[in-house]
């Protein structure tokens, strides 16, 4: 099989349908890389980092609950970058913020989150060499629970179902591929 990087859309036209807190969705009309036309629904999101604290042999989640699915989910600290902050930058704010763990972090690679229809991208870390810091929960993370679970049991988790957040799932991947 060949793989060759094709020319890029041309737009024609974008409207945007909703612009909120959490996304922008807009609709764009465009010429295809192949002379062909078409429409697509897009939706912009701010990029994520996702942070995997490993503590010996343990790995460090969060569980919190999520009101789009309206149930707790089993993840690795997480959160949006902010304007004008790198990734590695985010990742040690989120780090400290949702876990109150300082360290030493690690770029691991970046996933697209949905490329089909989502403007996102998701950038991994790891966390090494950790010390106290100090947990900074915003308001809708006042339920977050912080769990320490050794790689055998978060395989474990995984295989029956119970640790299903995407970018979790993306994240273990790699930091597995990297160990």
């Amino acid at each position: 099989m060949r793989y060759t990087i094709s020319k890029k859309a041309k737009i024609i036209s974008t409207k945007v349908i909703y612009k909120g807190k959490w996304l922008t969705l807009r609709k764009d009309n465009f010429i295809k890389p192949d002379g062909s036309t078409a429409s697509y629904e897009i939706i912009k999101r701010k990029n994520v980092v996702i942070i995997i604290p490993q503590i010996n042999k343990n790995l460090i989640f969060v569980e919190q609950y999520r009101y789009a699915l309206d149930e707790r989910s089993l993840e690795f600290p997480q959160g949006f970058i902010e304007k004008n902050e790198t990734p590695q930058d985010a990742a040690k704010r989120e780090f400290e913020e949702e876990v109150g763990l300082k360290g030493k972090v690690t770029f691991l690679g970046e996933v697209c989150t949905s490329s089909g229809f989502l403007e996102q991208k998701l950038y991994i870390f790891k966390g090494t060499n950790l010390h106290i810091g100090k947990q900074k929960l915003e308001s809708t993370e006042k339920d977050l629970n912080v769990i320490s679970l050794p790689l055998k049991k978060v395989k474990e988790l995984v295989k029956n179902n119970k640790i299903k957040n995407g970018p979790t799932l993306a994240a273990l991947s790699l930091f597995l591929l990297n160990k």
